[in-house]
């Protein structure tokens, strides 16, 4: 009886110690989450000061927002790690966490020039955001041991597509879409011995090579001339949606809106206000509303007929994805941004449709005005085909 009790007792322990730890995810998960929404806000509301500060002062703006970006990269961290979802990898731009690299090294590396070389847009990327941040960091510092006399430090980056060829030659690596990024160290003199193409363990801490393997990821050392070599990695890029609309489609040369009402549902009033400031500098017309309710009521009165819709990825977490299918109905055919953190991204289920594309934060006034333009381009062009 004594072992039957004891084995009970253990049973009621273990089923309340799962309670709590499991109240303590959710609390930490909504805390992370409001947090999150804070730091948006702030970042967008320093974008949007940036061009008014006086320029000896602007380096305040740079380090805030920096700061922000750290923050911001803890909660998702935390998040991730509340949801219990080890395995759910997270949607994010490769872009940002390039140029808070380079900031870094070009304070560590005072005589090395330390600069970025990348395309307009890139590829998002799904995994975990920290594992690029400590693959490009470990690497610059590799790079940087060939460069006693001094040289220069170039961060590349951009989009490319494996094929089978490669795939033959490289076992593990997957086809399609991948980001490539090059950490390429040039030194004032030739290098006394450069080091030998290939898989170049020696050059990776082997903990970061075998989460880079995890993720579905190659790497490689390329020695170029006598002066350079470029430590490559290559990242599987994310599968948003089969068939949906890229995350930002092609350049244009003219981002800047001509009046185009723009409809906002963004439930965070802060972060819905500077959406109106940014999306109005930009030369648009704003329609702002807290909800899907609001904002399809807004959508069927506006005249002229709206042009875009930002919808903020929470809404579409608390309504549901139905309130993209009531938008196609009211305004047929309107583009979609989708918009918010790569967390609440990550949440919903994939939607198949040209019309909607992803927009992650944290993003500038200038990326926002440049996915809007894109947006309507790309809705141009739908029309034009049909």
């Amino acid at each position: 009886m004594d072992s039957a009790r004891r084995a009970s007792a253990d049973v009621d322990a273990s089923r309340l110690l799962a309670q709590r730890l499991e109240s303590i995810a959710t609390l930490t998960a909504g805390v992370a989450h409001d947090l999150m929404n804070t730091l948006a806000s702030v970042h967008m509301g320093l974008d949007l000061l940036g061009p008014s500060i006086r320029e000896s002062e602007r380096w305040i703006v740079g380090a805030l927002e920096e700061n922000v970006r750290h923050g911001m990269d803890a909660l998702r961290q935390i998040q991730w790690l509340a949801a219990g979802q080890e395995g759910e990898p997270l949607i994010y731009q490769p872009v940002h966490l390039i140029k808070e690299v380079q900031k870094l090294m070009r304070r560590e590396f005072p005589p090395i020039d330390v600069v970025t070389d990348y395309p307009a847009e890139v590829c998002l990327l799904s995994g975990e955001p920290l594992l690029l941040r400590q693959l490009l960091i470990a690497l610059c510092l590799q790079a940087r041991s060939r460069l006693p006399l001094g040289g220069s430090l170039t961060l590349r980056a951009r989009s490319v597509a494996l094929d089978e060829t490669y795939a033959a030659q490289r076992p593990g690596a997957r086809l399609g879409t991948h980001l490539q990024v090059d950490v390429e160290s040039r030194s004032a003199r030739p290098l006394a011995a450069a080091p030998a193409p290939g898989d170049g363990g020696a050059e990776c801490p082997p903990a970061l090579l075998a989460a880079l393997e995890r993720q579905g990821g190659l790497f490689e050392v390329l020695p170029i001339d006598a002066h350079t070599v470029s430590l490559r990695v290559y990242l599987p890029a994310a599968v948003l949606a089969p068939g949906s609309a890229a995350a930002v489609v092609e350049t244009c040369a003219d981002d800047r809106g001509h009046g185009e009402p723009v409809l906002i549902v963004e439930p965070h009033p802060t972060l819905r206000a500077l959406l109106v400031a940014a999306v109005e500098r930009s030369g648009y017309r704003s329609l702002a509303a807290a909800d899907g309710a609001d904002g399809l009521a807004l959508l069927a009165r506006a005249e002229p007929p709206v042009a875009v819709a930002l919808c903020a990825a929470e809404t579409l977490l608390r309504e549901g994805t139905g309130v993209l299918r009531a938008l196609g109905t009211i305004r047929s055919g309107v583009p979609v941004l989708v918009t918010g953190p790569p967390s609440a991204l990550a949440g919903i289920p994939a939607i198949v449709d040209s019309r909607v594309a992803i927009l992650p934060g944290p993003f500038t006034a200038a990326e926002l005005a440049h996915a809007l333009r894109a947006a309507l381009t790309a809705a141009v062009d739908r029309s034009v085909s049909a």
